[in-house]
């Protein structure tokens, strides 16, 4: 055979090597191939005012389009004085808290932080007025990921619970109880969150850390 001959016969067969390493890739969807997508999210209950704090870690890349698509042009976290308000109309439509009688909490935007990798979203969730239970949802990136996870670690105390929301279950619930109400002329309303098993109370204390996962789920 000759070098002309074995050339093209070299080439014939890398063409056909790379059709079938590529092919089935292409057939599958974006989220098949990179099925997991996840946010998580600190509540920390403080009772005495009525709210949560909320921290909210998100893949920075993932918030940067999602934050370009909906404003219809290409935006930089970087760039934070474009990027805040987009940021917070997004996070106000995305994390949500209703009472049972349908009262909605009230989210007060505090800032956030990007990183090379991840984003931090911070906030404060003020708890509505009215009868318990309280739902909970955290919908950020549903647009974008059939397969986004979307986690909330809720924390008081000794108490803590691990919801997860998804784009078929968005909704999660905590269930009402008697603890001090939030400052103002309104009855407020908290969560009752089950306790912790007491080994991984005993770990807590012996670490002297308050912001480990917590074991879960629960609610939905």
């Amino acid at each position: 055979m000759s070098f002309a001959g074995a050339l093209a016969l070299t080439s014939l067969w890398l063409a056909e090597a790379a059709v079938l390493c590529l092919a089935p890739c292409e057939r599958l969807p974006r989220d098949e191939r990179h099925p997991w997508h996840e946010t998580q999210a600190e509540l920390d209950l403080r009772p005495e005012r009525g709210l949560f704090e909320v921290a909210v870690r998100i893949d920075a890349l993932e918030l940067e389009q999602a934050l370009s698509r909906r404003a219809g042009r290409r935006l930089s976290l970087d760039r934070t004085d474009e990027v805040a308000p987009q940021l917070e109309a997004w996070t106000r439509e995305s994390f949500l808290a209703r009472s049972a009688g349908g009262s909605w909490a009230t989210l007060n935007w505090v800032g956030f932080e990007a990183e090379v990798r991840d984003a931090w979203i911070f906030f404060e969730l003020i708890l509505p007025p009215g009868p318990g239970p309280l739902s909970l949802s955290n919908q950020m990136l549903f647009e974008r990921n059939a397969f986004q996870s979307n986690k909330l670690f809720v924390r008081a105390e000794d108490f803590g619970a691990v919801l997860v929301c998804e784009p078929g279950a968005p909704w999660a619930t905590l269930s009402a109880v008697d603890l001090p109400p939030p400052p103002g002329p309104q009855v407020g309303w908290s969560v009752r969150l089950p306790p912790l098993p007491g080994t991984f109370a005993a770990r807590l204390a012996a670490e002297g850390t308050d912001s480990p996962a917590i074991p879960g789920p629960i609610g939905g």
